[in-house]
């Protein structure tokens, strides 16, 4: 286990390295990680090391990445960075409360004490007014993307895949 957490770390310091060197808007691709670190997409300390990358770039570069499905990660570029990502991670953040009033909401809390009963009923409510602040949230937010960000391409464009 020891020895896999160095090779981790290694792979990662080698990527690292190179990325360093990488300009925002460029690419690197899933080939250029398979050829520098030996790792096949398919193993899981593939998901380890472009997680402790992509959280290292951002942590000490300042640059954000998004997955291009199929192809690699998009060190985006200021532009990018600051006009996509807000309304990208409100997306997921709307997704995470969706999950969540679906999984409150369907417990069977009839038969549970009061105390749980209200329970549910106040966390469905807090999670509804949340649900309704991230709506406000993304209008202003894409009003605003809009009327600065008119000719440029839109990172919606691209297939953003957070998985890896």
């Amino acid at each position: 286990m020891f020895v896999e957490k160095q090779l981790l770390k290694q792979s990662t310091d080698v990527l690292f390295a190179l990325v360093a060197e990488m300009q925002r808007g460029e690419v690197l691709t899933y080939r250029q990680i398979t050829e520098l670190t030996g790792l096949d997409r398919d193993e899981a300390s593939w998901n380890t090391v472009q997680r402790k990358l992509r959280k290292r770039v951002l942590r000490e570069l300042g640059i954000a990445t998004i997955a291009i499905e199929n192809h690699g990660y998009r060190l985006l570029t200021n532009e990018e960075q600051i006009a996509a990502c807000a309304s990208h991670r409100n997306k997921k953040k709307n997704q995470q409360v969706l999950k969540a009033i679906a999984e409150i909401g369907n417990a069977d809390a009839s038969e549970l004490p009061l105390q749980l009963q209200k329970l549910k009923s106040a966390q469905l409510d807090r999670l509804a007014e949340e649900r309704k602040a991230n709506r406000e949230n993304a209008r202003s937010i894409s009003s605003v993307e809009y009327n600065s960000y008119v000719q440029r391409p839109s990172l919606c464009d691209m297939v953003i895949n957070d998985s890896g």
